[in-house]
């Protein structure tokens, strides 16, 4: 007796199942809030070693990335180069995910 089962047919077309997740958070909205999450878990490779050793705290509110930052050094050279890192984030989203970066 022959126990093995033959594959099924699919007749349908079928996808991928990133395709399919992409989609769906994509339609409901939850894709903004998860690439804001990567950036934030991204902070280090943006901005680098000596920047995030002094980031104390960062967190998006609306479409602005608030970071607090304990060295006065290291707050004005972020000011200095913060048009650059908007656009880097940016760039790697595919879109405006950030408007503004609030230094505090």
């Amino acid at each position: 007796m022959n126990n093995k089962r033959k594959p099924e047919q699919r007749t349908e077309k079928t996808e991928h199942i990133k395709a399919v997740i992409e989609a769906f958070l994509k339609q409901s909205g939850m894709d903004k809030g998860l690439n804001k999450h990567h950036v934030i878990k991204s902070w280090e490779n943006i901005v680098g070693e000596r920047i995030n050793t002094a980031t104390q705290n960062i967190y998006f509110k609306n479409d602005i990335l608030y970071v607090k930052i304990t060295s006065p050094i290291v707050k004005n050279e972020l000011r200095m180069i913060k048009s650059a890192i908007i656009e880097r984030i940016n760039r790697s989203a595919g879109y405006d995910i950030v408007k503004d970066i609030f230094i505090r």
